[in-house]
């Protein structure tokens, strides 16, 4: 979970000039890796109004989640060490749902990854490989 300190922070985390970003995606924007831009380019090809690394506020904190598409938050993640990632992002969907910000979340891992994050996320969050990500943005809104 990306939380931002100031402006200033989420400016230069969104920049194109951050170094971790090595993977170019539509329209130009650097991303962190090709899940996202393979996710990205999926969710623009389904006509999908879809925001990359919004920055939302919850009181004085900010994050930034990888999509938004309107009250449904996507995450990408490749990470190995699931029960790590897991609880980072349980802290990230909890924020944006006690503020009423989150009808959805999805986390798309690639598939070796999947049965990992179902197991240490909610129920609620659904946990998808690239080839599950429509029926999953079809399936509805979740309750977290």
């Amino acid at each position: 979970m990306t939380y931002i300190a100031s402006i200033g922070a989420a400016s230069s985390l969104k920049s194109n000039r951050n170094p971790r970003r090595h993977v170019t995606g539509p329209n130009g924007i650097l991303m962190y890796n090709k899940l996202e831009k393979d996710v990205y380019e999926l969710l623009l090809q389904s006509g999908l109004s879809v925001e990359y690394e919004p920055i939302v506020r919850i009181g004085i904190r900010r994050i930034a989640p990888d999509f938004r598409i309107g009250r449904l938050y996507v995450e990408c993640t490749c990470e190995p060490k699931a029960s790590i990632k897991a609880a980072s992002l349980s802290k990230k969907f909890d924020l944006l749902n006690q503020e009423s910000l989150l009808e959805k979340a999805i986390v798309v891992t690639p598939p070796h990854l999947v049965g990992k994050y179902r197991f240490y996320l909610e129920a609620e969050v659904s946990v998808v490989s690239i080839a599950g990500l429509v029926g999953a943005l079809a399936d509805g809104p979740g309750e977290i």
